[in-house]
């Protein structure tokens, strides 16, 4: 199980549980930038190539703005911004 959710100081935070949930690793914080307020940011798994897809807002601002594609070929340990899907106002995905 991996958790990416709403950091502090405009970025995102993941934690992983190799147990199906019991127990979960210490928090770490992920290099994809969000608003201040933090935003619920959507993540998928691509069956056929197994990487991780992510999109949200990206801007590290007041505001909700700049959706983007992300990347992850490793779990989540790493993530590539590959698309900017739209750079004007941006929510939920």
């Amino acid at each position: 199980v991996m958790i990416n959710a709403r950091g502090l100081a405009f970025r995102r935070l993941q934690t992983y549980s190799n147990d199906g949930g019991i127990t979960f690793s210490p928090l770490q914080t992920v290099p994809i930038p969000e608003p201040a307020s933090g935003c619920e940011m959507s993540t998928i798994l691509n069956p056929l190539s197994k990487a991780l897809l992510l999109t949200g807002p990206t801007e590290e601002s007041l505001y909700r703005t700049h959706m983007a594609l992300w990347k992850s070929q490793n779990d989540g340990q790493n993530w590539q911004k590959i698309l900017l899907v739209d750079p004007g106002p941006s929510g939920y995905s």
